[in-house]
């Protein structure tokens, strides 16, 4: 089927924001166009978007800026994105981070940790809908979980149900 945009970060943005609040970060919202619309099962996407938003406030410090985003990636094709204000990741372990059980040596700043399968799963539902997922991050400045998903068509559009 195919969901709102809007409805799925919003719902994302909700569920975390009393994390956010205990943990003393700042959770941001940002979209180009909420009725966008993509092709995809929504509990499997909010799935990802929620197990980026938690990764993300798991390592930002209090004081710091979890931003969930969604906008036109290329033709075709939304991407999500969850960036953070947190130590960023080293570059050696960009390549494994979506590895099954990988976790980052030394990192979680809350002490919640998890079994290192959420950014595995993650990719794997991503891919199962047609899409991709990565990082982009520098040490010190942060990290930006991303994916993309099929925009859904216009006949898509006027068939389906609404976001619920």
């Amino acid at each position: 089927g195919s969901v709102e945009v809007g409805h799925v970060r919003q719902g994302t943005v909700k569920a975390l924001q009393p994390l956010a609040l205990e943990q003393q970060v700042t959770l941001r919202c940002e979209a180009q166009d909420g009725k966008m619309r993509v092709r995809a099962d929504v509990d499997r996407l909010s799935q990802v978007l929620l197990n980026l938003g938690d990764n993300a406030l798991k390592f930002t410090p209090p004081g710091g800026t979890v931003t969930v985003k969604a906008d036109v990636a290329s033709p075709g094709f939304i991407r999500f994105s969850v960036t953070d204000t947190g130590p960023g990741v080293p570059e050696a372990e960009q390549q494994h981070i979506f590895d099954k059980f990988y976790q980052i040596p030394g990192q979680a700043q809350t002490g919640r940790r998890g079994a290192g399968l959420g950014l595995s799963i993650a990719k794997g539902i991503v891919e199962a809908h047609g899409g991709v997922m990565g990082i982009e991050s520098r040490p010190g400045a942060g990290s930006t979980f991303w994916f993309t998903v099929p925009q859904a068509g216009k006949s898509e559009m006027e068939n389906s149900e609404p976001g619920f």
